[in-house]
């Protein structure tokens, strides 16, 4: 996907996806959040010790203040992305002149992203008890009580 809206981002006329490169752009800069973590140099704000501000300024603007998670942005950037792909892949199929290479190509594409998708092999963990709850369950020590001295 990135790819595509890469290509949408080089092929499209200016004005055509200017908003959408804009918009991808800043909800990549607001999902990174208020603080950087990548290398941490620390300072103080308010006695709290704090590493690199991205975009501190998030807590002091009023209508932002309120966002306690910046990971909400990232559907915002997906959706950018997406229509980004979208004239990438548009700007594709309009060099292609046949009609089953451009069918042949958005299926290829379905059936990729499909794969890229897909949670496999699906994790599945086991809901088994311990064997010392079923030991504690049964009375293993029947001799010995918690309320015994």
């Amino acid at each position: 996907m990135l790819a595509l809206a890469l290509v949408g981002v080089l092929r499209s006329s200016v004005g055509e996806d200017r908003l959408f490169t804009v918009a991808a752009v800043t909800f990549f800069v607001l999902a990174l959040g208020p603080f950087c973590t990548s290398r941490p140099v620390p300072f103080t704000l308010d006695g709290e010790m704090l590493s690199v501000p991205c975009l501190l300024v998030l807590h002091y603007i009023p209508l932002l203040n309120g966002v306690r998670v910046p990971s909400r942005f990232t559907e915002l950037l997906v959706f950018s992305l997406a229509v980004l792909a979208g004239y990438g892949l548009a700007a594709i199929c309009a060099r292609l002149e046949a009609p089953r290479w451009r069918a042949a190509l958005v299926g290829m594409l379905l059936v990729g992203g499909a794969v890229e998708l897909a949670a496999a092999p699906f994790p599945v963990a086991s809901a088994k008890a311990p064997r010392v709850y079923s030991e504690s369950a049964r009375g293993a020590n029947p001799s010995r009580s918690w309320n015994s001295p």
